[in-house]
């Protein structure tokens, strides 16, 4: 239902209007992903809501399968909007250790808008210099990662890290 709700221009346009031809695949993105072949230039991670993480998708060992299928000019984006959490210092901390550069961008809402539309955050990771001097040309700002901070894995993760870190260091408005 998901998917034709997707595809189903009178209700959403995101697809129809940027791919109207690409590929779904159903199913977990960890495992959908690992059986898969081929390297791709881009993947987006966009399975957050407003006040859920998806913590299965932020781990090393998560990482290790997106990487897997990155090409080595390859960009990794997370649409990481959350009114809870701040997951930029979880997702740079995994970046560098990968030897990653994580750049975000982070677009309020304005009331001009109309009342669909809320603030939006989004990351991306890149060991590629040339698309790192691109993103900083379009305002995106590297996230320099704390590396006393554990890594989240399959075994270990701190909600309460990236709650803290929204209350200590809220998203300042766009640039």
């Amino acid at each position: 239902m998901v998917i034709r709700l997707a595809r189903d221009a009178n209700t959403f346009r995101f697809l129809s209007g940027c791919a109207p031809e690409a590929r779904i695949v159903q199913g977990d993105a960890r495992l959908t992903l690992a059986a898969q072949s081929g390297k791709a230039r881009v993947l987006i991670i966009d399975a957050f809501s407003s006040d859920a993480i998806p913590i299965h998708l932020l781990t090393r060992e998560a990482l290790a399968i997106d990487l897997a299928h990155l090409d080595a000019h390859g960009l990794l984006a997370f649409h990481i909007s959350n009114r809870h959490f701040d997951l930029r210092h979880v997702l740079a901390r995994l970046a560098a250790e990968q030897g990653l550069t994580l750049l975000r961008r982070h677009d309020p809402a304005k009331p001009s808008d109309g009342y669909a539309r809320s603030p939006s955050g989004v990351v991306l990771m890149t060991r590629d210099p040339s698309a790192i001097r691109e993103a900083q040309a379009l305002n995106w700002q590297i996230v320099a990662p704390d590396m006393a901070r554990r890594p989240w894995s399959d075994d270990y993760a701190n909600p309460l890290e990236a709650m803290r870190d929204r209350w200590r260091d809220p998203l300042p408005p766009a640039l």
